[in-house]
């Protein structure tokens, strides 16, 4: 597993950077923002995101996972750069980076 970085950081992937915090790896009050690969316009899509996050990524708690999601939408702090037609950052070096 790579490094996370110490204090404020940035998420590059929904799925792995919930996983994280479901999995006590990192606290959610850490987190400034997610990028995330995801183009979800509308709420059928979130739904259908979340039941295969659930499935296959949140299996260890699938309800906190769903709680966090709500709040990180809630909060605007997911951002989907394929809405807006960019592409997401790569995260073959680690999915967290210091928050800028």
């Amino acid at each position: 597993m790579r490094t996370i970085p110490d204090g404020d950081i940035t998420g590059l992937s929904l799925s792995f950077c919930v996983k994280d915090i479901i999995e006590g790896r990192v606290e959610l009050g850490r987190v400034v923002c997610i990028y995330t690969g995801t183009m979800a316009t509308s709420e059928e899509h979130w739904d259908r995101l979340a039941d295969h996050y659930c499935q296959h990524y949140w299996r260890k708690d699938p309800d906190r996972a769903r709680q966090i999601l709500t709040y990180l939408r809630e909060q605007c702090m997911i951002v989907q750069p394929r809405v807006s037609g960019q592409e997401p950052e790569n995260i073959s070096t680690g999915h967290w980076r210091p928050a800028r």
